[in-house]
């Protein structure tokens, strides 16, 4: 234990010394107070396009008649337009669009029928949309007004409406999406640069040949282990680092925040947030443990790359499954729920199961249970792989002599 723990505290110091976590610590800090700081400048600046001189100008021809009262509609269920009522051919419209007097125009041929004419389309054009919807509207009452009904009737049936109650005894999906998906990400992150920087640090020790007295001095379980706890307490000093620096930056602007913005990330519950750390954890020890067997398998930093790249592809399948299921939504669907049994992929997809859906709590204790059985063995593998590979010097160990380590 001593030993262990003197490796531990020298690791844990070069952890937070590095220049990749200083530099990977400033950027999480400032990014967060900057998106928790958006709303603020957002209020400061006017960035919301109420400004007159940001409004949208629209050119309506129209031919039926009502294009006064078009015009209010469009301005009222759009506050950063302005419409114009005009009168022009489709060419001279064409014209003064593609001059930039106008943003875009609509010309009203019939009741039920207009041209929306704009230079490039947005990919969710709300204009368009308003437009269809006010059209859309009038034609209803033209063909009640037609059909007998009186004019307070026809507006009776327009304004008819539909209450409801949402009654909730699962997750609200909506609400976890962000905190699940920032954790996953964070995840990926963290083992990405932190597990090729455990197989790094091994293989500098190999290449300088400070590997031959530190194994005089502690045990390779004692130095394994150093390592890789290090490792994991670093990362998880920078993941909380970060969420105490959003944490502060969502209380300081938080009179700036709309309901429904990105910071209902903190209202998600206790329990989601204690799994979130969790799973996080059992995920990067998981993997950390493998890159730091293999990174005593080379003896050259040049041979790092080629030779974590299995763990590599194994762990981004895990987060490609669980991605996809987080993204649909359909974070149940038969190919995550099995993933979330299977501990290299299990961190993330029972992770994106929790905050995203109602999990019994047995499978929760399975997929613990199982991550925990899988750290214990490949942190026992990985102790003997490391016992042999780190006095091995020249090429990169075969997987003949990996297997016979572990059977000695």
């Amino acid at each position: 234990m001593e030993q262990f723990l003197v490796v531990f505290k020298h690791e844990y110091t070069m952890f937070l010394k590095n220049k990749i976590f200083m530099v990977m610590s400033i950027i999480g800090i400032v990014g967060a107070l900057i998106l928790t700081s958006i709303p603020r400048f957002a209020s400061m600046f006017d960035l919301g396009g109420d400004s007159n001189g940001s409004r949208d100008t629209v050119v309506l021809v129209d031919n039926t008649g009502n294009g006064q009262s078009i015009k209010t509609m469009m301005e009222d269920a759009m506050g950063h337009i302005e419409v114009f009522v005009g009168n022009f051919s489709q060419v001279e419209l064409e014209n003064k669009i593609r001059d930039g007097e106008y943003s875009s125009g609509f010309i009203i041929d019939s009741i039920n029928h207009y041209s929306y004419i704009v230079e490039s389309q947005e990919l969710y054009d709300s204009k368009n949309m308003v437009m269809q919807e006010i059209l859309k509207v009038q034609y209803q009452n033209y063909l009640m007004l037609e059909s007998g009904l009186s004019a307070a009737q026809a507006a009776n049936v327009l304004s008819a409406t539909v209450t409801n109650d949402v009654v909730e005894i699962g997750v609200d999906q909506a609400q976890n999406f962000l905190f699940t998906y920032i954790m996953i990400m964070f995840l990926y992150v963290v083992i990405m640069i932190y597990g090729q920087l455990i197989a790094t640090n091994v293989a500098s020790e190999k290449t300088s040949r400070a590997m031959e007295m530190l194994i005089t001095c502690a045990k390779p379980r004692s130095l394994m282990f150093g390592k890789i706890f290090a490792s994991g307490c670093a990362g998880l000093t920078q993941l909380m680092t970060i969420i105490c620096a959003a944490y502060g930056g969502y209380l300081l602007n938080r009179e700036y925040l709309i309901e429904g913005s990105f910071m209902e990330i903190f209202n998600v519950s206790v329990s989601t947030l204690i799994f979130g750390v969790v799973f996080f954890l059992l995920g990067y020890f998981l993997y950390a443990f493998l890159y730091g067997a293999i990174g005593s398998t080379v003896s050259k930093i040049e041979d790092i790359s080629p030779a974590v790249m299995p763990v590599t592809f194994l762990f981004i399948i895990g987060f490609m499954i669980t991605i996809m299921g987080t993204s649909s939504g359909d974070v149940n669907s038969t190919l995550v729920f099995i993933s979330s049994f299977i501990p290299f992929f299990a961190p993330m997809a029972m992770l994106a199961r929790i905050g995203m859906s109602v999990v019994p709590p047995y499978q929760i204790a399975i997929t613990i249970v199982i991550l925990l059985l899988t750290i214990v063995l490949i942190g026992y593998m990985a102790t003997k792989i490391y016992r042999l590979g780190v006095m091995h010097y020249g090429n990169r160990m075969k997987l003949k002599d990996i297997f016979k380590a572990l059977r000695d």
